[in-house]
């Protein structure tokens, strides 16, 4: 059976400057791939002062992407790495029903 394109998702890295790293992030986050986008997430991220997690493209966000984001704020904040998630509206619907934009840096659009 094929994975309709939908459901793919698809992780780049873009070094903005050498200290600030914006990686982007399309298609679906659910239980499935959480493990893979952070990982990814950390080794691309792993020698800078910024990052910018680009959510934007983000089609379907489960509340297993909400804790990874938690992961990563917790990590970032150990490293001393400022960061700001940029959400896609999936994205923003599971962050305002579970009340986690209050405590993540959210980019305002």
């Amino acid at each position: 059976m094929a994975m309709h394109p939908r459901n793919r998702l698809a992780l780049t890295t873009e070094w903005m400057t050498p200290s600030v790293v914006r990686i982007s992030v399309s298609g679906d986050v659910d239980a499935s791939n959480v493990d893979r986008l952070a990982d990814y997430v950390f080794q691309r991220s792993a020698n800078c002062l910024r990052l910018i997690l680009d959510l934007n493209e983000v089609t379907f966000f489960s509340t297993a992407g909400l804790t990874t984001l938690l992961t990563v704020d917790e990590r970032c904040t150990r490293a001393n790495v400022k960061w700001m998630v940029v959400p896609s509206s999936p994205v923003s619907r599971v962050l305002d029903l579970c009340g986690a934009e209050l405590n993540l840096p959210v980019a305002v659009s």
